[in-house]
């Protein structure tokens, strides 16, 4: 035992003989950092471009709540035969032509004092440089070195199977979640919004920026279908294998995480009626604003949460690395705690480039 280092004796079983395969857990910290850094690039990222620091499922939920009709103020007119250029006397209200006149001509501005609405959130090149190709390239990597486990000592199928996933479900896995999350909402936002234009006859103006960002949009678009179709292959396999058995079997960590996302939502709701209720002088407070403001806490925590729960499966993917190898149901939640003792990663990413490269990438 002496011969093999700290940093695998504390992890998972598997590292024993695979060790220096670029295989290393990340401790706690690094995911918490990993996670919020990628939240507020993201949400500055929406509000610089689309004016909003909602993601696009916050979005969606918000537009095609069944409340309103998407992307206007209230039910459109129906479209006129030859609607013409875009004026109040078209039998738009204000309020739509505010909304759309991002897409049309300039002349069809027309000033008004509502709020502007966020721009609709398409596929651009945030999703292309810090999201698709970043996991893609990380993917491809793996099966790189996934080529040649089964020359390694002591390698059998199964380790290597099982080594192959450990990887994915550490590095690629939560990544790949918030990827296929933001790839299918937005699919889903611009094919409404393209049946929005098609019915009330919205032409946008064709310039060298629409342009690009129709080039962008194609090109991100397939390479995005690449990533999900391959990527998903990947990891589907370990999702029957590994990660819905121990979803059953340690199926008291999925409700206490539900009850603590249950609990801070529920907060935040009592949390935002307080600062009413002082703010107004201690009066009761039935607004419709204070209502819309409860409703975007609450979204807001909960769509925290749902982005949170990959981190969870991971955890409980790892759970059955050890199950797998003979550790006891208890035991194994203690020898995944000190798997990710910092000062063991510290010390790999001392010692190797790659440890610092799957970092970073898992980041973007």
């Amino acid at each position: 035992m002496s011969s093999i280092p700290v940093s695998s004796q504390n992890a998972n079983p598997l590292l024993y003989t695979l060790r220096n395969y670029n295989v290393g857990i990340q401790p706690y910290w690094v995911i918490i950092t990993q996670f919020f850094v990628f939240e507020v690039s993201l949400r500055t990222w929406d509000r610089v471009v689309y004016g909003t620091w909602q993601l696009p499922i916050e979005y969606a939920i918000e537009e095609f709540d069944g409340k309103k009709k998407p992307f206007v103020g209230g039910r459109p007119p129906k479209r006129r035969p030859n609607p013409g250029p875009v004026s109040p006397s078209n039998g738009y209200t204000v309020s739509t032509v505010f909304v759309v006149q991002p897409w049309f001509t300039k002349k069809a501005q027309v000033p008004t004092e509502t709020k502007p609405k966020p721009k609709v959130p398409k596929l651009d090149l945030f999703d292309l440089v810090f999201s698709v190709l970043p996991l893609l390239g990380h993917t491809i990597w793996f099966c790189v070195i996934q080529s040649s486990c089964l020359s390694a000592d002591s390698a059998t199928v199964w380790t290597c199977y099982n080594i192959f996933g450990y990887r994915l479900y550490n590095y690629i896995f939560d990544r790949y979640v918030s990827f296929a999350n933001n790839f299918i909402t937005k699919l889903y936002i611009m094919r409404k919004y393209k049946k929005f234009r098609r019915e009330h006859g919205i032409v946008r103006e064709k310039t060298w920026k629409t342009t690009l960002r129709r080039i962008v949009q194609s090109i991100t678009l397939s390479i995005s279908s690449v990533t999900f179709v391959f990527s998903g292959a990947l990891l589907l396999p370990y999702m029957l294998t590994n990660a819905i058995p121990m979803i059953f079997a340690y199926a008291f960590l999925v409700v206490v995480y539900t009850y603590l996302v249950t609990v801070v939502v529920f907060l935040h709701e009592r949390f935002t009626y307080a600062k009413a209720y002082i703010r107004n002088h201690r009066k009761p407070i039935s607004s419709k604003s204070l209502s819309d403001e409860i409703y975007k806490k609450r979204k807001l925590a909960f769509s925290a949460g749902m982005r949170l729960l990959p981190t969870l499966i991971t955890f409980i993917f790892n759970l059955s690395q050890f199950i797998y190898f003979g550790q006891g149901y208890w035991q194994s939640l203690q020898a995944d705690a000190e798997s990710r003792e910092p000062s063991d990663y510290n010390s790999r990413v001392a010692q190797s480039p790659d440890q610092i490269a799957h970092t970073i990438l898992s980041t973007l």
